[in-house]
């Protein structure tokens, strides 16, 4: 799993065995060791309960919460990504985004097996 973020925007890519631990396991955790000796986390988590992709800041965690029967749905077909507008104070949104990877141009070593490669434009 990786995670790109930018000026309100969270990109999150996930390989084909991150998507079977979703499938399997309802949820994706990924973190980052820092100097200072807290990691900084992010996940990926199918929620039954919600109907809207949602996303929260728990225990230096960031995650997002896809809504079930959505998820379902994406994990299951040919479908490239799932995605939501959340609306933020004073008008602004957060754009959220979670797409299978295609394979890395600029890592041609890198093994394909694993992306989405038959989905690529």
């Amino acid at each position: 799993m990786k995670l790109r973020c930018s000026a309100n925007q969270i990109r999150i890519r996930v390989r084909k065995s991150d998507i079977d631990h979703l499938r399997n396991v309802g949820s994706l955790l990924e973190s980052v060791a820092l100097p200072a000796g807290l990691p900084f986390g992010f996940a990926l988590k199918i929620d039954a309960g919600n109907q809207e992709i949602t996303v929260s800041w728990e225990a230096q965690t960031l995650v997002v919460y896809l809504p079930e029967a959505a998820a379902r749905k994406w994990i299951e077909s040919e479908e490239v990504g799932i995605e939501a507008s959340l609306p933020l104070p004073g008008g602004a949104s957060l754009e959220v985004v979670v797409e299978k990877d295609f394979p890395c141009q600029h890592q041609p070593t890198a093994n394909p097996s694993d992306t989405f490669h038959e989905l690529a434009p």
